[in-house]
């Protein structure tokens, strides 16, 4: 599994923890102090829930990139938004970034990074990990449109959208406003020490953080393995949609305990769907569903997304 993938999954289930302790609800009008504690340790996971968001989609776009198969993969064959983004975007992510650093180390810090760039027409296998995203304090909505359109993904907030509800996190009306309102409580839990961030809200949250983030992944990694395969030209002239990513899935069974499901996507027969999930075999044990589905991932070239007990997401991986 993707080292960030790994680390943003546990961050999230440290985050739902956290969101089922007692100190964070409201208690009694009367009770001023509890009332008081609550809203500050609301306010500090408002903050968080954003720094999770955040971090996943700035390192895991950064792992991205040093992911490319160089014997395959040419600088010429990126596009020329992804070409400007590793060189001249990397260039000011770096000067931007390094104002964090201490001035004793500065210097140096820059030259380290900045060979990646001097170096990318030669070598795609270690891209500067400042490409995207770095240039100012925190992400907003269109550094999402930034990175699809420099890896040739079709339809911006609208494929997250779609990858999402295929992933079973479905529900959300508007990916991008539920990044927006991510952003803004923690823009609002940060600078202002009067706000008062409901309880409901950090919950609806934590679908709103998976579905952005693992959505986002799939899409991402569907455009490298499409480089990888040799396949970068084809999508300067024919972006990825979400319609060309396949997925097959592993779930508990329901009416089984300790039984799991194989799934694959086919086409529905009813007219508001497109694809639905078909049950294709039934193992004893996770571990032989998941060997089975791997196997079958790298075969048809699919992605495969494990799911919980609640139909939800739990890890995903490409082939």
């Amino acid at each position: 599994m993707s080292k960030c993938r790994e680390v943003f999954l546990s961050r999230l289930s440290v985050l739902r923890n956290c969101l089922g302790e007692v100190n964070l609800a409201d208690g009694s009008p009367s009770d001023t102090q509890k009332n008081e504690i609550a809203v500050m340790l609301r306010s500090g996971l408002a903050v968080l829930s954003f720094a999770i968001t955040e971090a996943f989609i700035r390192e895991r776009t950064a792992e991205i990139l040093c992911s490319f198969n160089k014997s395959r993969v040419k600088f010429n064959d990126f596009s020329d938004k992804l070409q400007l983004a590793v060189t001249v975007d990397a260039l000011k992510g770096v000067l931007f970034r390094s104002k964090f650093e201490d001035k004793s180390s500065r210097t140096n810090w820059i030259l380290s990074n900045l060979l990646p760039i001097a170096q990318a027409e030669n070598d795609v296998s270690t891209l500067s990990a400042y490409s995207f995203g770095y240039s100012k304090p925190n992400l907003d909505e269109e550094n999402f449109k930034t990175v699809f359109v420099a890896f040739q993904i079709d339809g911006g907030w609208a494929s997250i959208l779609e990858i999402a509800k295929r992933v079973g996190l479905g529900g959300v009306l508007d990916y991008r406003q539920s990044f927006i309102d991510l952003s803004t409580r923690r823009h609002q839990a940060a600078h202002d020490a009067t706000t008062r961030i409901p309880l409901t809200d950090l919950n609806d949250s934590v679908k709103a953080i998976l579905g952005i983030c693992s959505a986002f992944d799939i899409l991402l990694s569907h455009s490298l393995a499409m480089h990888n395969l040799g396949q970068s030209k084809a999508i300067v002239s024919f972006p990825i949609r979400p319609q060309q990513i396949k997925l097959r899935f592993i779930a508990p069974d329901p009416k089984r305990a300790g039984r799991y499901l194989e799934m694959k996507e086919s086409e529905s027969s009813q007219p508001k769907q497109s694809l639905v999930r078909r049950t294709v075999r039934i193992h004893d044990s996770r571990a032989e569903a998941e060997k089975a589905a791997i196997s079958k991932c790298k075969r048809y070239k699919a992605q495969l997304v494990v799911l919980d007990s609640t139909g939800a997401p739990e890890s995903w991986s490409p082939y």
